[in-house]
């Protein structure tokens, strides 16, 4: 490569692989202090040319100088080396004891989301499984313009509508009717902004709830990040 792409962190990875293919012991205390024009300087050397660029301009390559590098780093002995091999091994058998966990939990969640969508007629993780699971904190109304709406919350306990014939094939972030608790926050969110009133009406109510609400959900915003909590409709 030019030197202009080797980077200090690409030059350390380059000999921490030498090192490792060939069993030395690589020690990054030895480089940690260095400059990266030093690291550069010392371990590697010009390879050969190119042309590069529309102007075709001759550029110098580089490459790893293994003298250099057999130089500053002893070999590994083998007991070293089969420390190494085994540290790799278990690393290996945790990474595969996770994948399968996770695979088993997917499949689970499948069987579970099967099951449910078999018994009610919607997927769990729907504004209708909301709504069936949660009638609290939805409410059903007529728009101005005459269609049949449903009010329900959202992550974040905020107010969303959305028609009635499409609440079926919603999907309401962060929701999972099989698992629960999974959206316990966002109704405690709502709650708080319940029991701090509304004069007269504890309903929710599509002029204003959003902004009644930022005190109530500050907290969970805070926690969560920013998320993109827009519907997703197939």
């Amino acid at each position: 490569m030019p030197k202009s792409k080797w980077t200090k962190k690409a030059m350390v990875a380059a000999i921490q692989s030498y090192c490792d293919e060939f069993d030395m012991l690589f020690d990054p205390d030895l480089l940690k202090g260095m400059h990266k024009d030093e690291v550069f300087e010392r371990f590697f050397h010009e390879s050969s040319w190119h042309h590069t660029s529309k102007f075709f301009n001759e550029t110098d390559f580089y490459k790893l100088d293994e003298d250099a590098v057999c130089g500053s780093f002893r070999p590994m002995n083998p007991t070293e080396v089969a420390e190494r091999d085994a540290v790799r091994r278990q690393a290996i058998e945790e990474e595969k004891a996770v994948r399968e966990a996770m695979r088993a939990a997917e499949i689970e969640q499948l069987d579970r989301h099967r099951a449910y969508r078999e018994e009610h007629g919607f997927a769990p993780d729907t504004v209708a499984a909301f709504a069936h699971e949660h009638p609290e904190c939805c409410q059903e109304r007529v728009s101005r313009k005459g269609n049949r709406v449903l009010s329900y919350i959202d992550y974040f306990g905020h107010e969303q509508v959305c028609p009635i014939d499409r609440i079926g094939e919603t999907h309401l972030y962060g929701f999972d009717a099989t698992e629960p608790g999974s959206f316990d926050r966002a109704i405690e969110c709502h709650q708080l902004h319940n029991t701090r009133g509304m004069p007269g009406d504890d309903r929710i109510t599509l002029g204003g709830e959003a902004q009644a609400m930022k005190v109530a959900s500050a907290e969970m915003a805070d926690g969560a990040g920013k998320h993109d909590i827009g519907l997703e409709t197939r």
